[in-house]
């Protein structure tokens, strides 16, 4: 591959113009040379506001994706993309400035490369006081390396595929489900490419602040999986959900245990006993989610309203 490829980054937005503006503020300060960038905006409201920012910026392309949904949003952005390398990020997250230089090294220097995962870095609203729901998101949430290299695919907040790979698991059957990220991993890694963790491509992602949104992230993630569980494995049932899902909640909950763990070394006692009962709610309501989902089946042929 060229040392200097051409890079389209892709970036879904609903409805947040404010953070969006600062992820675009954060793309054009990158040291990678901006004449090999295109910034691909995917408005998946549509909002006025949101088309106003961008219209603000010469260097951005706007495209507009009615569909709701982030995965029908990438979609459209993988379309729009001419660049020899995809880089996807979110509206809300602030990439480092080397993030494209870094994130394309690895792509370029590891053999038959398919995607690359950057960290996610989660950051508090005020380091100095970091309430229970930040500092669980903060240890907990998009672990990318767990991701990369034990479940195979990367999360979209942070990750870089070459076009070439794109093109040859195509065509891209994405969109039936929210859990594209490990859609489009697992294809690239039965397609024979190799995943790739990049711990020094970053992109600061805020961590979320109140247990009302963090409860609905969980429920529209766990929505998310059972779709894909559903489409990929055929768990058509409640006990097939779970046969088929038994490795991924092995790790899944083997990992969560090992962080609260360290954590407790380090946090006052009753600090991790709040974290650990925060993690108990939130893995009950999952568990309810997935009982939902098999016992009103007609629920599943709603719209999908999945955010970012």
């Amino acid at each position: 591959m060229n040392k200097n490829p051409t890079v389209s980054v892709i970036v879904p937005v609903l409805h947040d113009a404010l953070r969006l503006e600062q992820c675009i503020e954060a793309l054009l300060k990158q040291t990678y040379t901006t004449k090999k960038v295109e910034i691909i905006i995917v408005d998946n409201g549509p909002c006025k506001e949101v088309q106003d920012i961008v219209h603000q910026y010469p260097q951005c392309i706007l495209e507009v994706q009615e569909k709701r949904g982030p995965n029908f949003a990438r979609s459209a952005g993988i379309t729009r993309a001419k660049g020899n390398i995809l880089a996807f990020t979110d509206a809300d997250c602030i990439p480092d400035p080397h993030w494209i230089e870094r994130g394309i090294s690895y792509v370029i220097h590891n053999r038959n490369c398919g995607m690359v995962g950057g960290r996610v870095q989660m950051i508090p609203r005020d380091e100095s006081n970091i309430n229970c729901v930040e500092a669980y998101d903060c240890l907990l949430y998009l672990d990318q390396h767990k991701h990369v290299m034990y479940q195979k695919f990367a999360a979209t907040a942070n990750a870089f595929i070459p076009r070439s790979v794109l093109d040859a698991i195509s065509p891209l059957h994405i969109a039936y489900h929210g859990s594209d990220d490990e859609e489009i991993g697992r294809r690239i890694h039965e397609a024979g490419f190799a995943m790739t963790y990049a711990p020094d491509a970053v992109v600061y992602h805020p961590a979320h602040y109140t247990f009302s949104s963090l409860w609905k992230r969980t429920q529209r993630n766990m929505k998310g999986k059972i779709e894909f569980y559903k489409h990929q494995h055929c768990a058509d049932s409640f006990f097939q959900f779970l046969w088929k899902a038994r490795s991924f909640f092995r790790l899944h909950i083997a990992h969560d245990l090992q962080c609260l763990y360290r954590a407790s070394s380090v946090r006052k006692p009753l600090h991790t006993l709040h974290l650990y009962y925060l993690w108990l709610i939130l893995h009950t309501g999952c568990g309810f989610k997935i009982l939902q989902e098999y016992a009103f089946p007609l629920s599943n042929n709603l719209p999908s309203t999945l955010d970012s």
